[in-house]
C-alpha cells in the first residue's frame, strides 16, 4: 500500500470508530430510558394491585351495610 491509500484507510477507520462511539452512547441512553419506563410500569402495577385491595374492602363493607339495613337479597 502506498501512503495515500494507507491514509485513506486510516481516515475511514477513524470515521467508523467515531460513528461507533456515537452509536454506543445512543444505545446507552436508550437503555437508561427503557429502564426508567420499566420502573414506572412496575410502580403502576403495584398501585393497581393496591387499588384492587381497597375496592375489595369497600365492597365487603358495602355488603355488610346492605345486610344491616336489609337492602340485600341474601
Amino acid at each position: 500500500m502506498n501512503d495515500e491509500t494507507s491514509n485513506l484507510v486510516l481516515e475511514h477507520r477513524r470515521a467508523m470508530r467515531e460513528w461507533q462511539t456515537g452509536a454506543d452512547q445512543y444505545f446507552k441512553d436508550i437503555i437508561v430510558r427503557l429502564s426508567a419506563i420499566e420502573h414506572h410500569i412496575a410502580g403502576l402495577s403495584m398501585t393497581d394491585a393496591q387499588h384492587g385491595g381497597e375496592i375489595d374492602r369497600i365492597k365487603a363493607r358495602l355488603d355488610r351495610i346492605e345486610k344491616r339495613l336489609e337492602l340485600s337479597e341474601g
